[in-house]
């Protein structure tokens, strides 16, 4: 993690790369360790007190990943990732995703 301090602000910058979601194992547990190890990373940055994530690259394992890799994803992000510090908050999604701005 990066620390930038400016007068009297600092901004953490937690960076993650190369988690290649979804890359093709034969096995079903290895398939799944990129989804295990993004989601400890996500956790380990939020719990270090990161201002912001930044993804640098490889997100997906391929260019076109099947939609369930893309759910998987997703569902860890909004698991892991809750809310943005300074009083505000992500705002609250319907039963089918989509975000409200009210």
């Amino acid at each position: 993690m990066f620390i930038i301090n400016c007068d009297k602000v600092s901004l953490k910058i937690g960076i993650l790369s190369d988690t290649h979601l979804g890359a093709s194992s034969i096995d079903p547990e290895l398939r799944m360790d990129s989804f295990d190890a993004f989601e400890e990373g996500l956790k380990t940055l939020v719990g270090a007190g990161a201002d912001v994530i930044l993804h640098s690259g490889d997100f997906y394992d391929r260019t076109d990943p099947q939609p369930w890799i893309h759910d998987k994803a997703t569902t860890i992000l909004r698991s892991t990732i809750t809310g943005v510090r300074g009083g505000k908050s992500i705002p609250p999604r319907t039963s089918d995703g989509v975000q409200r701005h009210d």
